[in-house]
């Protein structure tokens, strides 16, 4: 089994006003680090309301900068990080 960290963000994204501008800047951040192999998946919920990232790390720490750089960081009203073992 392979070790790695699950964000769970809340936030209500669709009340952004800038969304539009800020999410091209965060999808494709979050293209880099996948084609990296940092970043595994990452998935909005439904309705804007927040997202699950999974990273192909272990360390919290670093997750955590990774994260503040993202353009919509400043709008998570909630994070969680939760050290998973994927089993496939």
């Amino acid at each position: 089994m392979t070790q790695k960290i699950l964000v769970e963000t809340w936030g209500d994204f669709g009340a952004i006003e800038n969304l539009a501008e800020l999410m091209p800047v965060e999808m494709g951040m979050a293209t880099e680090l996948h084609e990296k192999g940092i970043m595994d998946h990452l998935m909005v919920k439904d309705g804007l309301k927040g997202a699950y990232i999974l990273y192909n790390l272990t360390d919290k720490a670093e997750v955590e900068v990774l994260l503040k750089k993202f353009p919509l960081y400043p709008h998570f009203k909630r994070i969680e990080y939760t050290l998973v073992d994927q089993s496939f």
